[in-house]
């Protein structure tokens, strides 16, 4: 396998991919959390399931297709904000809480909870990427020692 074919895998572009998502979805929560008082505002969150079908489904139609090519299927790293935050997809119907007076719908513990789940994510995403950083220079290493 040459080192080209190393960095196109399935996997480290499946990563990169959940990174950013879970990165854009820390945004939104962050976003309710800085509104939790203001009058009328709804909780948003952006669709965790529907992204994780769509990156099930674009790994699985790349398996079919050649295991060494990257997945073509998935938008780039930079247009997943393209699942755009909806105070109608059913995350943020989860974060929902009871209606207060001031017409706001907040649940700070809900909150926090999506905001540790969705970080550790993240952080586990970050981590096998990482992972596979480590074992790429590794081998660069190995190739010039030789």
């Amino acid at each position: 396998m040459s080192l080209l074919n190393l960095l196109n895998t399935n996997a480290t572009s499946m990563l990169e991919h959940v990174v950013a998502f879970t990165g854009d979805r820390m945004k939104v929560i962050a976003s309710n959390i800085a509104n939790i008082d203001t009058p009328q505002y709804r909780m948003r969150d952006l669709d965790a399931k529907s992204f994780d079908r769509e990156l099930a489904g674009a790994l699985k139609r790349s398996e079919r297709v050649n295991a060494n090519l990257p997945m073509v299927d998935l938008p780039s790293v930079d247009q997943v904000a393209s699942f755009e935050a909806s105070a109608d997809s059913p995350d943020a119907q989860k974060l929902r809480g009871i209606v207060f007076h001031d017409d706001n719908d907040r649940s700070v513990e809900k909150l926090m909870v999506a905001m540790q789940r969705n970080a550790d994510r993240n952080s586990q995403a970050a981590n096998l990427l990482r992972n596979q950083v480590r074992l790429l220079r590794s081998i660069i290493a190995e190739q010039v020692n030789t």
